[in-house]
């Protein structure tokens, strides 16, 4: 990226059947944009390849679980940020208080996809 842009809001696509992405930034080495996802929905398990996640809770509340046996939580809420590093198996848990919203970042080698879904 050479130059400085303003990604508007109304020129942001993306999205999933459950997970709203609105992607803002989509370059070899980073993505970014926002990410909204209903209460009481969750992910499968998975991980984004080379690249490490951060994200930025706008609103709700999610739990992250990660590792193996035993599988580890960490409970996020606004404000809070969250750090998923590159090729961590992960999946995200929503409560059924509210939805989510957060702003996310994806940065990495620009190698592989983006997500990548697990069997567990």
């Amino acid at each position: 990226m050479d130059r400085v842009r303003v990604e508007k809001a109304t020129e942001q696509g993306g999205g999933s059947e459950a997970i709203s992405r609105r992607s803002a930034i989509d370059e070899p080495t980073l993505w970014a944009g926002m990410s909204t996802v209903p209460a009481g929905a969750s992910t499968g398990w998975h991980h984004h390849g080379s690249n490490t996640t951060v994200f930025f809770m706008l609103s709700g509340s999610l739990i992250v679980e990660h590792g193996d046996e035993p599988v580890e939580a960490a409970t996020a809420e606004a404000g809070d940020f969250v750090v998923v590093p590159a090729g961590v198996v992960h999946r995200e848990i929503v409560s059924n208080d509210g939805n989510v919203e957060a702003v996310v970042m994806r940065f990495g080698d620009g190698l592989g996809p983006l997500v990548v879904d697990v069997d567990r």
